[in-house]
This record gives structure tokens, C-alpha cells and sequence, in this order.
């Protein structure tokens, strides 16, 4: 009998710590709240759902830029015709980093020049892996060499409008913040923000990193209109404080 209830204690402490396990990796997904699709009033720029991720449309005269690829193709798909956006149409894609559920959708954009930051190749080409133990992944039919790398602080023109990179490792190596017209920070991953209140986004690969970044672009960020995450919606930049 002590046998076997020494048996079924260990038994239940190893379901105990994979519960424990599961339970850590899951509930940041709980507190993920992306904004419903929208056309953010006065601002050329719509949020768009797309299941647990939210990709921003910014309009331009040129054609329309896009702020991440989403991770569900055929949903994003579904939402761009119910706006009236035709994928052709997009002629830009700048990733902020290259996880899966930020670049699924890139086959949808045959005439976009994708942009990603230049110290994010190595989790695409083999040299890093991310958290887990591989590397990035693109999308079938996308060639890493055809996306163009952009360094810290690197502006494209687009029309009317003025995109610079910026760059926010920590989340991952090559994150990047996008800043359009000195007034719309795109996140994505580098952060999260809760209640106003910017702290180290889940699954991040260097906290330390990620808190440095943080702290670094915090005055720049307070001085534009809007931050847009792609997983918490977006808030008025001014009201942001650091946790």
C-alpha cells in the first residue's frame, strides 16, 4: 500500500508541474484584447482584426501600407473585402518581427515590398532560434531575400505619409516600433500595455532587453497621438506610463 501511494504522489505532483506548465503558456493569451476592426476617426489609420492579432491599414495616396501580416490568412482575407481593401491594392508590409502570427497573411499581397528590421534576419535564416528552440519561419512562396531591411531610424516615403523605423529589440532581436507622421506608433510585440501601462510583453526572448527598449523610446513614444499593439488594442500615447 505505501508502494503505491507513493506511486500516485508522484504521479500527481508531475500532472501538478504540466499544469502548472500549460497554465503559464496559455494565460497570456487570456489577457490579449485586440481592437475590433475599425477606421480610427481622423487618422487614415484602421485597426483590423484578425483573431488574436490586430494589423493596421494606413492610407496614403500610393496605396496602402500594412502594419504586420496577421496569422489568419483567410480571415484577413474575408475582412479586407468586407472594407472594400483589395489585397492588390497594398503595396507595402512592414513587419514589426517576424513571428508566426505576425507574417501569415504575406502571400495574400502579391504587389507589396515587405519591410522588416535588419537584425531580425537571423531568426529566419537559421543563426538564432527563438524561444523553444527553432528559428522564424516565412509563409510559402516568400523569399527572405526579397524583403528589404531597414536600420534604426530609416524613413520611407509613402505619399503623403512619412514612415520611420525604429528599432526595439527585446521581444525579439530585430523588433521594430514604426512611427508614421511623428504620430502613430505601431508596436507590435515589443511591449504589452494593460490600463495604460506599458510592461514586457509575453514571450519574450530578453527581458532586460525589452525593458531597456522600453525605457529608451518611452519620451519619443509620449510625444506622438496614438500607440498601436497588436495584441492589446491601441491608447493614447500621452496617458502611457512604464510599470
Amino acid at each position: 500500500m505505501k508502494k503505491k501511494k507513493k506511486v500516485w504522489i508522484i504521479i500527481c505532483a508531475a500532472v501538478a508541474v504540466v499544469v502548472v506548465l500549460v497554465l503559464a503558456n496559455v494565460a497570456p493569451f487570456f489577457s490579449m484584447s485586440p481592437a475590433a476592426t475599425e477606421r480610427i476617426s481622423g487618422t487614415g489609420v484602421i485597426a483590423v482584426n484578425n483573431s488574436m492579432c490586430n494589423v493596421y491599414l494606413v492610407e496614403s495616396n500610393e496605396g496602402y501600407a500594412l502594419i504586420d501580416a496577421g496569422i489568419n490568412m483567410n480571415g484577413l482575407a474575408k475582412t479586407l473585402a468586407e472594407l472594400g481593401v483589395d489585397p492588390a491594392g497594398v503595396k507595402y508590409v512592414f513587419l514589426t518581427h517576424s513571428d508566426g502570427d505576425h507574417v501569415a497573411a504575406l502571400p495574400l499581397f502579391p504587389n507589396a515590398t515587405i519591410y522588416m528590421g535588419e537584425d531580425e534576419k537571423q531568426l529566419l535564416d537559421g543563426r538564432t532560434n527563438r524561444s523553444g528552440g527553432a528559428g522564424n519561419s516565412l509563409p510559402a512562396g516568400i523569399d527572405i531575400d526579397s524583403i528589404v531591411l531597414l536600420g534604426d531610424g530609416q524613413e520611407i516615403t509613402i505619399g503623403e505619409r512619412v514612415i520611420k523605423a525604429v528599432k526595439a529589440p527585446g521581444h525579439t532581436p530585430g523588433s521594430m516600433l514604426y512611427i508614421a507622421d511623428d504620430k502613430y506608433v505601431f508596436s507590435g510585440d515589443a511591449f504589452k500595455i494593460a490600463n495604460n501601462k506599458m510592461s514586457v510583453h509575453p514571450f519574450t526572448m530578453d527581458d532586460k532587453t525589452s525593458k531597456d527598449s522600453m525605457q529608451k523610446h518611452y519620451k519619443e513614444i509620449k510625444k506622438t497621438y496614438l500607440t498601436l499593439t497588436a495584441h492589446y488594442g491601441y491608447f493614447v500615447s500621452p496617458d502611457l506610463v512604464l510599470s
